[in-house]
């Protein structure tokens, strides 16, 4: 079968279970909120239902990364914890605080509709891409050594491997693709 499906747990054990193949991006509609040229944040570091899917499922992981899926567009990213100290700052200081100020409003009203309406409605600098090639490199399959277990000991463990697994893959292919200057960062 192909195309799309939920991506609700129930679908996507069924869809494993009849040995097809699904790609999920662990990140999704959060990640696009981080999406800045020549950086590299994948939101990651919390996510572990596709480990504990995979190791329910016993499906292999295969780590992909696309090198410049975040130099199409230029999104107002501000970071985690937008500052604001809200002091009054003189003459083009206060320029430079007010765009700041501006980028926090946005970036704060982003994160307020992505936990309003669970999909993501990033503010770009531009509305057409820009023309940049996207490369996807794919590693090795991962099978955990300990598929069928879904403890939380065993899904901390086989999510540390993939982050591994998604480092090395990146460090690999980094300075081909024009970003070994560009460290990999799990949000």
């Amino acid at each position: 079968m192909n195309g799309f499906c939920g991506a609700n747990k129930p679908t996507l054990l069924s869809r494993l279970s009849s040995s097809e193949s699904i790609v999920l991006i662990p990140g999704g509609a959060a990640e696009a909120l981080h999406c800045k040229p020549k950086t590299m944040r994948l939101t990651i570091r919390n996510r572990k239902g596709f480990i504990k899917l995979a190791l329910k499922s016993k499906a292999a992981l295969i780590p992909c990364i696309g090198f410049g899926e975040n130099d199409i567009f230029d999104t107002i990213y501000v970071g985690d914890e937008p500052s604001d100290d809200g002091a009054e700052k003189p003459g083009a200081e206060k320029a430079e605080s007010d765009a700041l100020n501006t980028r926090n409003f946005l970036w704060k009203l982003q994160r307020t509709l992505y936990k309003l309406f669970s999909f993501s409605t990033p503010f770009m600098t531009h509305l057409i891409p820009i023309a940049h090639p996207i490369d996807v490199v794919v590693g090795e399959p991962i099978q955990f050594s300990s598929a069928g277990k879904t403890d939380p000991p065993s899904v901390e463990e086989c999510h540390a491997q993939y982050l591994k697994a998604l480092q090395d893959l990146y460090d690999e292919h980094k300075a081909k693709y024009g970003y070994q200057d560009v460290p990999l960062e799990f949000v």
